[in-house]
């Protein structure tokens, strides 16, 4: 065997093989059957894994006894700082592929002392620090003890084992490994890029007691492995391979890039068409989608929105199964839309939308009109709505569900269940209160106020209609009982009028407190505060006078017919 390789000409004229010291294969020269092998196990193992004897596949020479000096782990350096207290010993196991592990025990009563063991792994390196490695190393069965530490520490050397670059390690509890886990590097890992002068990488695991334990803790080193990476990774064509070289897989100033075309240059100016950065992840051009046997196409453009364009009717589409509340399509990390039910797409959040939505369906709460409300917010903010047919139209102008109630055109007296069905929950009820309906039969403006009450557009007067019909008496006398008053109001702002005169504030009318004590007290009903007066009074109703429509005019026309009757016998005497 020369110093770069084997002579296996020459080689393969001798019978048997190449073993370690310690007997396991490393070469053989048989070839009979299927189990024959080039390179032994453990040198397979080696080749795969990166770290030789990384699995324990070959023991010591006592291979029962306690690690040491004088019984040394082959391919690896043991370093006793504990004075005996934390030892290890190959441990027969079936759970392993090499059939071994490395147990450590730390006797009870021990503290700050430790044991290691270390070994020197070649490595390629390039001026241009092309190569990147990691550390991984696999335990378990650990005994619960957070004052009982594992340190993996990985760390470039030069050719004369001269330590170049910066150190990176990791320290963890035993209680991490109480069940099988894998330790690797996480902090520092730019660390990791194989400086250009680096002709080995030294592996160093430590066992140690940072403070006193009253009993005896274990813990089972299973594998060591050493993760190669490289600048880019090519991905070859499967099927066209005349027509289209291989993809790449590279990273570059951060950025990890994916193409179908190896880059024209590296460089943090090269991007993939994705590429993800720390943070995010980016598309550089449309990603096309054309498939003739199933004729979709579709694709995504990387602008200010997420744009789904095709040119097949019904295919291109974004699909949403989910029909679990949170699940779906997350949007910014805290706003969701799912499909709820067939044909229903919802969100457990707010829809905020600054231009126009258009319904060919319905929009509603919920199917019993109960529960989120459309705010419109803003100021001068309005509210088109428009149903055909003829259908209800809710709305509501305060925090409470009392509102507004339009109910399509009715022929008579409106129902009181909504749009007529037998439904007669909480929001409907409270809606009736502030009700409002047209008869257009009648002619009639209905309102609901604890039952359907109306005002006559145009009323009727046929004699066919009435009965009981006798003159009215005493109408001057019943006039005489009011006390007409000029007044301001206290809150103007209450009571707007509804013309544009400009005035000094000053009304007509009646104080209803007066009208109460009166023959027409019928006329005098009350209604509830308005809040913008409610610090006014201590109660939550106050008097108003709603004057029966006709009343006024009829006793007015009766008491001027009276005091014609008295002016004409005034002037026959």
């Amino acid at each position: 065997m020369g110093k770069y390789g084997t002579n296996l000409e020459g080689f393969g004229a001798f019978e048997g093989g190449v073993n370690a010291d310690k007997g396991a294969p490393l070469v053989s020269t048989s070839s009979d059957g299927g189990t024959a092998l080039i390179f032994g196990p453990a040198a397979s193992r080696t080749i795969t894994a990166g770290v030789e004897n990384g699995d324990f596949a070959i023991p010591p020479d006592a291979a029962g006894d306690t690690i040491t000096e004088e019984n040394p782990l082959p391919y690896w350096s043991f370093t006793d700082s504990s004075a005996g207290a934390i030892t290890c010993a190959i441990v027969s196991d079936s759970g392993s592929g090499s059939g071994n592990i490395l147990r450590w025990t730390v006797a009870a009563n021990t503290a700050s002392k430790s044991a290691s063991i270390f070994r020197y792994v070649p490595i390629a390196a390039t001026r241009d620090r092309a190569f990147s490695y990691s550390l991984e190393v696999t335990a378990g069965g650990a005994t619960s003890a957070s004052n009982r530490q594992v340190t993996v520490d990985f760390r470039y050397y030069t050719a004369d084992l001269t330590t170049t670059g910066s150190a990176v390690s990791r320290t963890m509890n035993f209680n991490e490994f109480i069940n099988t886990s894998t330790a690797y590097i996480i902090a520092n890992t730019e660390r990791l890029n194989a400086p250009a002068d680096a002709a080995y990488a030294r592996i160093y695991i430590e066992i140690a007691a940072t403070t006193t334990n009253a009993s005896l803790c274990v813990i089972d080193l299973y594998e060591v492995r050493m993760l190669t990476g490289q600048p880019m990774i090519l991905i070859t064509e499967r099927d066209q391979t005349s027509t289209y070289g291989p993809g790449a897989i590279w990273k570059a100033d951060g950025n990890t890039n994916f193409d179908t075309a190896m880059p024209t240059g590296i460089s943090g100016t090269t991007l993939g068409k994705l590429y993800i950065t720390p943070t995010n992840v980016y598309i550089t051009s449309p990603l096309i989608n054309s498939d003739a046997v199933t004729g979709i196409d579709a694709r995504i453009v990387q602008t200010e929105s997420l744009i789904v364009d095709g040119t097949s009717a019904g295919s291109d589409q974004i699909t949403i199964t989910d029909t679990t509340a949170g699940a779906g399509l997350e949007i910014g990390g805290d706003t969701n839309l799912y499909r709820s039910a067939a044909n229903t797409l919802k969100t457990d959040d707010s829809l905020a939308v600054t231009g126009d939505i258009g319904f060919d369906g319905v929009i509603y709460g919920s199917s019993a009109l109960t529960g989120p409300a459309i705010n419109l917010g803003g100021t001068n903010a309005r509210l088109w709505l428009h149903s055909s047919p003829a259908a209800d139209v809710a709305a509501s102008t305060s925090s409470t569900v009392s509102g507004v109630l339009i109910t399509k055109v009715t022929a008579g007296q409106p129902s009181t269940n909504i749009n007529g069905t037998a439904n007669t929950d909480a929001f409907a009820d409270a809606l009736r209160n502030g009700g409002l309906a047209v008869d257009t039969t009648n002619n009639r403006g209905y309102f609901y106020s604890s039952g359907w009450k109306y005002a006559n557009l145009t009323t009727p007067s046929d004699s066919r209609l009435k009965e009981e019909i006798t003159e009215i008496t005493g109408a001057l006398d019943t006039l005489r009982q009011l006390v007409p008053v000029a007044f301001k109001w206290k809150n103007p702002e209450a009571h707007g009028r509804t013309d544009c005169v400009a005035d000094d504030g000053k009304r007509l009318g009646f104080i209803a407190d007066q009208v109460a004590t009166t023959d027409l007290a019928h006329w005098v009903e009350t209604l509830g505060v308005d809040d913008r007066e409610a610090h006014l009074v201590d109660t939550t109703e106050v008097l108003a006078v709603n004057i029966p429509q006709n009343e006024m005019e009829a006793l007015v026309v009766q008491a001027l017919l009276d005091i014609d009757a008295r002016l004409k016998a005034l002037e026959s005497r």
